[in-house]
């Protein structure tokens, strides 16, 4: 009789499995799926929710792929917080290396944000800020969202300049 019961459960547990993997195939749950996020980066995704920090290796540096990935993960759950410990971390990284991402990781982060992310505007501002021009090589090759985002800065920026001189002069003929 027990051996009778088990099997039933057993039946059970297996036709709800079952169910739940056919329902996931018909798409009536959710499938999280990231093709470019890998263990670890879902890991420093993790670390940051539970720790306030990002647990990250100095291998990793280069490129800033790691910090890029964990934004895009932070976006991706729309969770502020961490990308707001990811994009300060960035910027404290872009200072004390006295670099810049690189194109690669400028598209990766423009492929895989929503327009207006802070991700995309700190590298929109570490890129015209930039002292040196070694980038304006690259930039055949960085997104096209990028560019038109990088050149409306720039045109900003000028407008700004153009009107605060016109401001300046103006007030420099009040007090003739």
């Amino acid at each position: 009789m027990a051996l009778n019961t088990n099997f039933k459960g057993m039946i059970r547990i297996f036709s709800a499995i079952k169910k739940s993997r056919d329902d996931r195939r018909k798409g009536d749950q959710p499938v999280l799926r990231f093709p470019n996020i890998t263990p670890k980066d879902f890991n420093s995704y993790a670390q940051s929710l539970y720790a306030d920090d990002i647990a990250r290796e100095t291998t990793l540096f280069p490129g800033f792929q790691s910090l890029v990935k964990l934004c895009v993960v932070a976006e991706y759950f729309q969770n502020r917080r961490v990308q707001e410990i990811a994009t300060d971390q960035i910027n404290n990284d872009m200072n004390r290396l006295n670099q810049i991402p690189g194109p690669d990781v400028v598209t990766y982060a423009y492929e895989k944000t929503s327009v207006g992310s802070t991700l995309r505007e700190l590298l929109v501002s570490a890129y015209f800020h930039d002292d040196g021009v070694d980038w304006i090589e690259d930039i055949a090759n960085m997104h096209p969202e990028f560019k038109d985002d990088l050149l409306t800065e720039m045109l900003r920026s000028r407008k700004i300049s153009r009107n605060i001189k016109k401001e300046e002069d103006e007030s420099a003929e009040g007090d003739v």
